[in-house]
C-alpha cells in the first residue's frame, strides 16, 4: 500500500481536528457551531475520499 499524498493526508487531518472542534462546542452547548463543524469535517473526509478512490491510492 502506498503512502497517502501530501493532500489526502492534510484533509484527514483537517477533518479529524473539525471534528474534534464539533465535539466541543456540542458539550458547550453551541449546537449551530457544532452542526457546522461537523458538517465541513464530513465535507473534508469525503474530499479525501474521493480523492483516494480516483487515483487509486488504497
Amino acid at each position: 500500500m502506498r503512502p497517502l499524498s501530501r493532500l489526502n493526508r492534510n484533509l484527514s487531518r483537517a477533518s479529524t481536528l473539525l471534528t474534534g472542534v464539533a465535539a466541543g462546542f456540542g458539550m458547550l452547548g453551541r449546537e449551530s457551531l457544532a452542526i457546522f463543524a461537523a458538517a465541513l469535517a464530513c465535507l473534508l473526509a469525503l474530499t479525501a475520499f474521493r480523492i483516494l478512490t480516483r487515483h487509486g491510492d488504497r
